[in-house]
Parts: structure tokens; sequence; C-alpha cells
């Protein structure tokens, strides 16, 4: 039986700028163009729901979204994604304003909430019970009531991946952590959970401790998200760490020790990289959807380290090809693309 995923997130009208460099405080700049497009980084779910899509994963998403935002539920739907529970509401769509950097494809970005924030709890509820024990929430922390949405979803026997983007204080203390199976975070945001745990050390404390080992790299940092895994309790947390690729570490019961798996980016020249808004995103939905296809479709959770490894192989291909293009949703590649490029190591 296919399982199916559940994708509660925001939806954002981006208005994308591209710009000399990213304006700093206090600066006026003129930007070199302006777009208006679907999708966007941050706080945004829809690319990752029709990446997961576009992977062959059968993802249904759950949003709202005001009257000026229904082209893109049009658009959403029109890349396989069932969209019948995304919401109309009073509110104006979200919006995200972003800058890319015209000779890096960096970029930064401000958001207004918008109808990503109207959600009622009553909403959640009925989303999580359309599900079967087995299907998986995927979410971000872009909307009202995501801790509901995450108990209500295992209420219903469902499996939870969780981003807690944009970082909140105290998120450790007051969200069900012990409900995630699966726990996506990028490096700062790693840095973030470990303070909130108490288990953040000082610069000179992990120097210090590299001297006195006489190890170098990154001692500090997978030490760091061993004790986030374990302390939180989570089956598997991923380390998404931009041009360094990704690492995770997957809980390993009945063993002394987790299981570590670490990958690196696909191969991309530097001079092909045009806009990296959805890489993250693209990343996650190709992640998700590759792992989902390989483990075995029953309600309990059983994922070894190869099939950890070989989704986050996977994602990282389709996130390259990816950046390789412009724009949001329009970047995000077939599968057929990304097994092409798995195979050949060639764009």
């Amino acid at each position: 039986m296919e399982r199916q995923i559940l994708c509660i997130g925001s939806i954002n009208i981006d208005e994308v700028y591209s710009v000399p460099h990213i304006v700093r405080a206090g600066e006026t700049i003129t930007t070199l163009d302006r777009r208006e497009i679907a999708g966007g980084k941050g706080m945004e779910w829809a690319n990752f729901c029709v990446a997961a899509a576009k992977a062959g994963a059968s993802v249904h998403m759950g949003a709202q979204i005001g009257k000026d935002g229904v082209w893109i539920r049009d658009l959403i739907a029109g890349a396989g994604v069932n969209v019948d529970n995304v919401m109309i509401s009073e509110t104006p769509t979200g919006r995200a304003v972003i800058q890319v950097e015209r000779d890096t494809a960096e970029n930064c970005i401000f958001l207004f909430k918008g109808a990503n924030h109207s959600f009622q709890v009553k909403d959640i509820q009925n989303l999580c019970r359309q599900f079967s024990p087995g299907d998986w929430l995927a979410m971000p922390n872009e909307t009202n009531h995501v801790d509901e949405a995450i108990r209500q979803a295992k209420a219903c026997g469902m499996h939870v991946l969780w981003n807690p983007s944009p970082m909140t204080p105290e998120l450790v203390e007051h969200y069900p952590m012990g409900l995630v199976d699966i726990l996506v975070v990028n490096e700062s945001e790693l840095d973030v959970l470990a303070a909130q745990i108490g288990l953040l050390q000082t610069q000179q404390q992990q120097q210090q401790q590299q001297q006195q080992s006489g190890r170098i790299g990154n001692v500090a940092f997978e030490t760091q998200a061993l004790h986030v895994q374990e302390t939180l309790g989570i089956k598997v947390l991923v380390v998404t760490r931009g041009k360094t690729g990704s690492f995770a570490v997957l809980s390993n019961p009945g063993a002394s020790n987790p299981i570590t798996v670490s990958v690196g980016m696909a191969p991309v020249p530097a001079g092909q990289v045009k806009d990296t808004t959805a890489a993250g995103d693209t990343w996650l939905g190709y992640f998700l959807a590759t792992l989902i296809r390989k483990i075995p479709p029953v309600p309990s959770l059983s994922m070894s380290a190869d099939v950890v490894q070989d989704a986050m192989i996977t994602a990282s291909y389709a996130s390259g090809i990816g950046v390789t293009r412009h724009g949001a949703i329009p970047s995000i590649p077939s599968r057929a693309e990304v097994e092409r490029f798995l195979e050949t190591s060639q764009l």
C-alpha cells in the first residue's frame, strides 16, 4: 500500500529582486531585475510538496491562502500535488521579499505571514484524520498550531518529519520533540537546539577539546549532532550543511552508539549555479519521497543507514539540478532528470 504525505505549511507569493549585493543597514541600492513568482525559500512549503510529488510520492497539501493566491494553488495542482485541503482565507496570501545577489546567487528574505497563520485547531484535526497509520506528516515551523499538528498526526498513527524553521525561542521546551521521527535542521538551527538543551559549547572550549584529542575538522559539529539526537530522542536527525553536504544521526537500539551518515554535494560546477532559492526545499522533498519508496509500507517505522544514505544522495542530486535554474517551483527537477544525473554525473 502506497504511503501518503500530508504537508502542512505555507504558500507565499515571492517578490524576487536581483541585486548587485545584499543590501546593508542604512544603504539604498537599485535592483537589476524584479520578478513575482510562486514559491520561495524559508517560509515556504509548497516547494517541498512539488519536489516530493515530482519524486514520485503521493502528496497532499494543507494550507491557507488568500484570494490573491488561487493561481499558486492551481500551479501546485498542475505539478501533481493534491490541493483539496488548500483553503481560501479572508487574509491575503503570505509574501516573501527576496534579494538574490547577482554574482554569488546568495539570498536574504523578509516575510509577511499572511494567511499562513490562519489555521484553527479544528482545521489541523480534520486534516490529520483523513490519513492512515503509516502515512507521513511533513511540515516546517511556518504556520500556527504546529505542536497540535504533530500531536494529532501521532494520535492518527502517522510518522512525522519536522523541519523546525524558522526557529523559535524555547522550541525544545514547548514542542513535542519526542513525537518527531525525523528532525531536519541546518547547522545554525542545530546550534540553536543545542543551546536550548544546554549542550552548546563555546568556540574556545571546542578548540581546546580538539587540541587535547589531536583531532581536527568537524569533531565539535558531529559531537553536537550526536548529543542533540540522543537528548531529544529523535529516531533520525538530519543536518543539511549547504556546500558541505549533509549529515545524519540514526538511533541504533541495542547498541552503545548511534549510526552516523555523511553525504557530500552533487557534482555541480560553481559556474552553473544560478539561484539557490528552493535548494533546501527540493532536497527535503526528494529525501522523504525517496525514503518512503525504500522503506517497508507498514505502520511501524524501520530505516537502515543504507536507505537513509541513499535518500540523502538522491536529494543532493535533485537540489544540485535545482540551483542551476532560476526561480523556486520552476527550478525543481523531475525524477527522470534526477535519475539521469545520478547515473551519469552530467547535468
